[in-house]
């Protein structure tokens, strides 16, 4: 008995012999033609448990397997137009909206490329400017499909550092890995992504022990999970560009407030600058007197004196009707002829380059100290649609805008010690 089952040999022999008796396809059957396919992988996965040299039979293994078929199969194969066939490692991720194909297995098949232009962000925002057409097929069943893919220099870094131990992870013998050497360091040459991630699926999962992956069947068997230990990288996204660095570098830089940094002033603001800082001077009095920023149309302006009248004898209606706010206006205007903001000046000598501009007053109730407050309107149009504001170049804003006073707060600590 020990003659019989331990005589490697002999044992040998006899997968080698069962592959030739394989019984030959007598006609065209999908059942009898997966019958031939799995008998083989049989044979096959124990002779290369038996340290026989499977992967160097290809030529051996058409022609035996070939002369198995039914006339009228073993004519369409005959009839294929020879194609580039290269065996590779493909990366199912259904978070990818497009399929990668790495530039050297490219080459290898070659491909006829297209140009494109597309940026793609997930694997560290670098650009690509041909895609290819290319069939992928299952090593074991007769699933074949073709995709279009987008050509980059290489899709992930080393998965593995080292050679993963899988010895206690009790994977079933009759399982077909899509990978059968998936824990030696595999470089990825291929992704596909969520087009047909899902048509790849099939019904079947094995778990293995605690803290080691699961193996899902789909039109091949891949393995997926958490890989215990020590030897996965710590590079757990993918991303090719080398020039990780800079690319945090531009991301604070981003973040960085710089209150020096100035914007570019346009013509116009440039105007304005250059006419404050000639004309600013301080009265004795302490206030601060500057020239108006005028366009060439200033001269163009018509009389608005007849709009201003109207507009206040509008107002003065409101006020009639609510003694309390015409008391608050009175006072307002007297504040204001008293601060000097206003003088008062004869009729006569007003001439047609005047512009009078109209105000009416706003009431807000919830404000606790001034509740009204006059609005000037120097939007108001004259009788040629210009108004005051359309003749007054605008100057370049001084304050910060919005979000860097908001963005102050990344910088300095503000509490309130109350």
């Amino acid at each position: 008995m020990v003659d019989r089952f331990q005589n490697e040999r002999v044992i040998i022999e006899s997968h080698v012999k069962a592959l030739f008796d394989i019984p030959k396809i007598e006609s065209e059957s999908c059942v009898n033609l997966r019958s031939l396919l799995d008998s083989t992988n049989i044979h096959l996965r124990a002779l290369k448990t038996l340290k026989q040299p499977t992967d160097l039979w290809d030529t051996l293994l058409v022609h035996l397997l070939t002369s198995k078929l039914d006339i009228n199969t073993n004519k369409a194969w005959q009839s294929q137009t020879p194609t580039q066939r290269i065996a590779t490692l493909a990366l199912l991720d259904p978070g990818s909206s497009i399929n990668i194909i790495s530039e050297p297995l490219c080459q290898n098949l070659k491909l006829q490329h297209r140009s494109v232009n597309m940026s793609i962000g997930s694997v560290g925002n670098i650009h690509t400017t041909y895609a290819v057409t290319a069939s992928i097929k299952s090593r074991y069943l007769s699933y074949e499909n073709q995709l279009e893919f987008v050509v980059l220099p290489k899709i992930t870094n080393i998965l593995l550092t080292t050679k993963l131990n899988i010895s206690d992870w009790a994977i079933p013998k009759r399982l077909f890995m899509a990978d059968p050497s998936f824990n030696k360091s595999p470089s990825v040459q291929m992704l596909i992504g969520a087009e047909i991630f899902y048509e790849l699926l099939c019904v079947g999962q094995i778990k293995l022990k605690n803290g080691h992956p699961f193996l899902q069947k789909t039109v091949r068997v891949d393995y997926l999970g958490r890989i215990p230990g020590d030897s996965v990288t710590g590079n757990t996204f993918f991303c090719t560009e080398d020039q990780i660095n800079n690319k945090l570098e531009n991301f604070w830089n981003l973040e960085e407030i710089d209150n020096k940094q100035q914007r570019a002033l346009t013509k116009e603001e440039a105007v304005c600058d250059k006419l404050f800082v000639e004309t600013i001077q301080r009265t004795d009095s302490g206030r601060f007197v500057v020239t108006f920023p005028t366009k060439s149309n200033v001269l163009e302006l018509s009389l608005s004196i007849e709009i201003a009248l109207r507009r206040f004898n509008q107002l003065e209606k409101i006020l009639s009707k609510d003694l309390k706010m015409k008391k608050q206006y009175c006072k307002f205007i007297q504040d204001f002829e008293s601060l000097n903001h206003m003088e008062r000046i004869d009729s006569n000598t007003i001439k047609n380059r005047y512009y009078f501009i109209p105000h009416h007053c706003v009431i807000k109730n919830y404000i606790t100290t001034t509740k009204l407050r006059v609005v000037f309107d120097a939007s108001c149009k004259t009788e040629n649609k210009l108004s005051l504001n359309d003749c007054l170049m605008n100057g370049p804003v001084v304050q910060e805008d919005l979000f860097s006073v908001v963005a102050c707060f990344q910088k300095h600590v503000c509490y309130n010690d109350s």
